[in-house]
């Protein structure tokens, strides 16, 4: 039995290096394009953007789905008439499926800009079959643009948005453009400011990375431009998971489309400030990836492309296994670490665990990076680094679980909503969501899972003084506080939202 314990721990162990060497690729193509771009040689040119007056301006069709978003259907309305565009070129579509309130100031916002000359159309449906993808797959056939711009509800983009990503479609080959996400909210609380670390090193690192060296790209289901014919071409979107972005830019690649990251070009999105609106969220994103992995990875195994290409497709499918392997090992780690304290075939093995290191010097890479795009001062970015790391590991250790359960949910098919991620028209430090609806009305039981897996490991550091086994320490450390931390939070702010209002903390609200 102790063998096997440790050949488990080993073998997922393998797996999550392996996904940091995938990742660690895509760093040196990163760095590659930063010593060009010193040297004005660099990959990622910036093309010069359309003027509003060109005569080869293209029609266009803006998007947006939404469903009961009471606090941001009006501002995302009134923020996408101000398109820098010819107004005969431009068409809106509000994919509207709400079932509260927000279907009336929809409609009340839809008449009036009708009234101003405004080509929008609020397209409303009385069911949610195949959720936003459902609403997409009904609305795009309608569409009169030959170009489909893609937002959500809680997205703000830039009045010159189309005029930046159109010229790319020069090239025939380029099926969509993904801009980079911005965040309206991003220095609200300490939740916001560790999901901007999250979301920023993703695109700089992974997209940046994967577009530099002409892998595969995900389209992130906002903030992006899509050739109308290039969705049409893939067969269009589908509710068969809750990842309809994933899926369909995958499906596009396969058929040969090229898709293009505009690192330069910015769109900012409303972060969930809620921790249970940031489980909803890991969740969706988590089971609807498996859901991909389910329907596509013999695919892209099939695929007549470069071996490096379909590497790292695999690598960015597959991911959900670095997932799983974080949970098993975490979990794995205490009997682990008994076992080589008090077996002298085993004695010493827990030495070879630090090859687990390269992660964390990974991640101290990507956070740096992420500093350093926002401040140019690598001193600056250091401190950042040393004073934010702690509280970041401690939010994506303390989510691990849920993401497991969203993935086990994935893999035996079990068929669940598309729960929105709750949103609140809170942008920059201002704004509350207390009071408001959408939140949630009891605790899950997984709420309470969480306790129990930071008492577990709670145990894991006292096992580690008792055995001298100090290198799993800061592992077990980061893995109590991360699991505290997602419970206490989550207990804290259901507290708040049915105390009401008034009685609130500001500290509380913005933890």
């Amino acid at each position: 039995m102790d063998a096997f314990i440790i050949i488990i721990y080993f073998f997922f162990l393998i797996i999550w290096v392996l996904y940091t060497l995938s990742l660690v690729h895509l760093s040196i193509h990163v760095e590659k394009e930063r010593r060009l771009q010193k040297n004005n040689n660099g990959k990622e040119v910036s093309i010069e953007q359309f003027k509003s007056n060109n005569p080869r301006l293209p029609v266009v069709t803006v998007q947006v789905p939404l469903y009961n978003e009471l606090y941001v259907a009006e501002r995302v309305i009134d923020c996408i008439i101000q398109f820098d565009y010819p107004s005969e070129k431009l068409e809106i579509q509000i994919l509207d499926d709400s079932t509260d309130e927000t279907y009336d100031i929809v409609a009340s916002r839809v008449k009036y800009w009708q009234a101003e000359g405004v080509d929008i159309k609020q397209i409303h449906r009385t069911n949610r079959t195949g959720y936003k993808a459902g609403a997409l797959a009904e609305a795009t056939p309608k569409a009169r643009g030959e170009f489909i711009a893609l937002f959500d509800a809680d997205f703000l983009p830039d009045k010159d948005f189309l005029l930046k990503t159109l010229p790319y479609f020069d090239d025939p080959e380029i099926g969509a453009v993904q801009a980079r996400w911005g965040h309206l909210n991003g220095n609200y609380s300490l939740l916001t400011k560790l999901q901007t670390l999250s979301i920023d090193a993703f695109f700089l690192v992974e997209q940046f990375g994967r577009s530099l060296a002409g892998y595969w790209l995900r389209f992130n289901g906002s903030g992006g431009l899509w050739r109308a014919s290039c969705i049409e071409d893939a067969g269009g979107w589908s509710g068969d998971t809750l990842s309809e972005d994933l899926d369909l830019a995958f499906r596009a690649q396969l058929k040969g489309w090229k898709f293009r990251y505009a690192n330069h070009i910015e769109c900012k999105g409303e972060l969930p400030v809620t921790m249970d609106g940031v489980k909803k969220q890991y969740y969706r994103w988590s089971k609807g990836k498996t859901e991909v992995v389910k329907k596509l990875s013999l695919q892209v195994l099939k695929a007549k492309i470069p071996l490096m290409t379909k590497i790292h497709a695999f690598a960015d499918l597959w991911n959900i296994w670095a997932n799983i392997a974080i949970l098993a090992i975490a979990i794995l780690s205490l009997p682990f670490a008994h076992i080589t304290a008090n077996n002298p075939v085993f004695d010493g093995v827990w030495r070879y665990t630090s090859i687990g290191l390269i992660y964390t010097v990974l991640l101290i890479y990507m956070m740096l990076k992420v500093y350093y795009f926002r401040s140019n001062s690598i001193m600056s970015s250091i401190r950042s680094v040393i004073l934010d790391f702690p509280a970041f590991a401690f939010l994506f250790t303390g989510i691990t679980l849920h993401q497991n359960v969203a993935i086990f949910d994935g893999y035996r098919g079990k068929k669940t909503a598309f729960e929105r991620t709750p949103k609140y028209d809170i942008q920059k430090d201002a704004g509350a969501w207390t009071g408001k609806s959408y939140t949630p009305a009891k605790l899950p039981l997984i709420t309470y899972i969480e306790l129990l897996m930071a008492g577990y490991f709670a145990y894991g550091v006292y096992l580690d003084f008792v055995t001298g086994l100090y290198g799993f320490l800061p592992w077990h450390i980061f893995l109590s506080f991360g699991a505290s931390y997602t419970f206490w939070l989550t207990v804290k702010q259901n507290s708040i939202k049915n105390k009401g209002k008034k009685e609130v903390s500001p500290q509380l609200v913005k933890a």
